[in-house]
């Protein structure tokens, strides 16, 4: 049936599925299952996406999915900046991924993820290293716990050389590390 409250319980289980019990098989035929009911359902085409992109290696797809959740709610963070995350990683579209990460920051200007995504893109991808560095800062005003923007403005401020890069790269990594000792980036 089409009760949202329906798709919501089966996508909540899908993704209890995923999460913590790892059985993506189980977790996909819930996602289905919402399909079936609700084919444009934007939570159960963002969760597909997700399992298509990060379990199942079928970027395609995934992008698909991404793109029809965002004709229904094109103003989804979460679903923009995972989107972007796929067409740079798996499909190397670049610049498709920063056109979603702009657009995401234009609707939510204070999200860390999309803060530090683009950071990354633009350090990375464009060598616009000045612009990644005060994403990265911005992202850390917003959330000064967040372990992978503490971790790239390091690695990023190590690249840069000299001694106050380091020292404040340092302390950067001794933050993310007091916070989780078992985050790889930090170490």
């Amino acid at each position: 049936r089409k009760d949202p409250t329906h798709l919501q319980t089966l996508c909540n289980y899908a993704l209890l599925l995923q999460g913590v019990r790892r059985d993506y098989t189980k977790a996909w035929h819930y996602i289905s299952t919402a399909l079936e009911c609700s084919p444009e359902y934007p939570p159960a085409l963002t969760y597909g996406a997700l399992l298509m992109h990060t379990v199942f290696d079928n970027p395609k797809t995934a992008n698909d999915m991404y793109s029809r959740a965002l004709v229904r709610s094109p103003k989804h963070t979460a679903t923009l900046i995972n989107q972007a995350h796929l067409l740079w990683r798996a499909l190397r579209d670049v610049n498709m991924a920063h056109t979603l990460l702009v657009r995401a920051l234009r609707y939510n200007p204070d999200d860390a993820v999309a803060l530090c995504g683009l950071g990354k893109l633009v350090s990375d991808e464009k060598q616009e290293i000045e612009k990644g560095l005060a994403l990265y800062r911005n992202a850390l005003v917003v959330d000064p716990s967040n372990l992978a923007v503490l971790c790239n403005l390091a690695h990023l401020l190590l690249a840069q050389k000299g001694p106050a890069a380091f020292v404040e790269a340092s302390e950067l990594l001794d933050k993310a590390l007091g916070l989780n000792q078992h985050y790889e980036d930090a170490k």
